[in-house]
């Protein structure tokens, strides 16, 4: 299947990587509850891709349990705990794509692909850094949460126009541990690499330019000496009512509420506090089943 763009660029495998951002949705009941931290250079392992035929490279924790090609157009999806013991998926796709289409262009195309279809949907500012080993590679951030297979997801991707490519790296995991899930994330895009044939740097003079953004991309990941995860004390334990509000609409109009569960806990919370009486939550594999 093919999308449009109105400047006449298409894109044929947009929905397989929707069906990737889909897949990024993590189910804490299936991460490897043995998942340990790295905590030196020699703790990360190298991924290339299975074919080497495009000479991608990055580097992730030897910890984290990594599958090799998930679907057409994924190359790996890693999963495994940080150093606070978030857990967090990270999937890298590339798609290929007509010269001259820009990475707003292709957001564009994955929102009516994919995001329009879902509920609850929050965006941040689609904005450029730098990453890779050269720290010359130009890439597309941008943050979304939203509510898909019965989980609300948090997601941070990464696009990174190439040559007759579309390099997009996810990170998947629920919205109040993605700012744990940071530095794994970071020193993973900081590692990435690839022959002439599929990135282009940007220029020193562009570099130049972009380098107070993309210093404070990546202040809080400590790659200074070498690429690895920092490790960070534990974060103290989220409480019920914190998960609530971090998907709770921060504003009337927005429509998490729509989610049946969502609103059935909070009007059980509040007679609950009414009576006086403790409320008792039933959950399963991450799903809220009811409440008394």
């Amino acid at each position: 299947m093919k999308f449009a763009t109105k400047s006449g660029f298409c894109v044929s495998a947009a929905l397989s990587i929707a069906a990737a951002l889909v897949a990024v949705v993590v189910n804490p009941s299936k991460v490897d509850a043995e998942g340990r931290v790295a905590s030196n250079c020699a703790d990360l392992v190298e991924f290339k891709d299975p074919e080497n035929l495009l000479g991608l490279q990055f580097k992730y924790p030897r910890s984290w349990k990594a599958q090799r090609r998930p679907d057409k157009d994924s190359l790996v999806k890693i999963s495994g705990k940080t150093a606070s013991g978030t857990e967090a998926e990270i999937v890298v796709s590339a798609v290929d794509a007509p010269k001259g289409l820009s990475a707003q262009q292709f957001s564009k195309i994955l929102d009516e692909a994919f995001y329009s279809k879902l509920t609850g949907v929050k965006k941040t500012v689609f904005g450029d850094v730098l990453v890779g080993k050269s720290a010359r590679l130009k890439g597309y951030s941008q943050t979304i949460t939203f509510a898909a297979n019965g989980y609300i997801s948090g997601q941070e991707y990464l696009i990174i126009p190439g040559k007759g490519k579309i390099i997009s790296f996810v990170l998947g995991a629920q919205p109040w541990e993605l700012e744990p899930a940071q530095a794994v994330w970071k020193n993973c895009l900081a590692t990435i690499d690839g022959p002439s044939t599929l990135f282009e740097p940007v220029s020193e003079r562009e570099a130049i330019a972009l380098q107070p953004r993309a210093a404070e991309f990546l202040r809080s990941s400590g790659l200074v000496s070498c690429p690895l995860p920092v490790v960070r004390k534990p974060a103290p334990k989220t409480s019920l009512d914190e998960k609530i509000k971090a998907v709770l609409p921060r504003k009337e109009e927005e429509r998490f509420l729509e989610i049946p569960w969502q609103s059935d806990l909070l009007a059980a919370r509040a007679r609950a506090q009414e009576l006086g009486k403790p409320l008792f939550i039933w959950i399963m594999d991450g799903n809220v089943l009811g409440a008394t």
